[in-house]
């Protein structure tokens, strides 16, 4: 279900190229796996709810992404503060 998430997310920026490559070295998972994950959730959850579902996926994926930039500009800015501290 995360690999579906994760190919629903980035399909919309790259390639699909680059999708499979993604997914094969992130996950170590070949065409073979994917595609039997892609017919189990389709199994699992039917056609009919795999847009709501990576639409979820996508908020979340949005979510944890600003979080992630919102950390890293704070320990940035305390970094920045800390080196501004020392050279006086």
């Amino acid at each position: 279900m995360l690999d579906w998430c994760i190919l629903s997310l980035i399909h919309k920026k790259t390639d699909k190229k680059l999708i499979l490559l993604y997914t094969i070295v992130v996950f170590g998972l070949g065409f073979t796996e994917i595609v039997f994950i892609f017919l189990i959730f389709i199994i699992l959850f039917g056609p009919e709810e795999i847009p709501s579902i990576a639409k979820k996926c996508g908020k979340f994926y949005r979510n944890i992404t600003s979080l992630k930039d919102e950390i890293n500009e704070n320990v940035n800015k305390e970094i920045n503060d800390i080196k501004e501290i020392t050279k006086k």
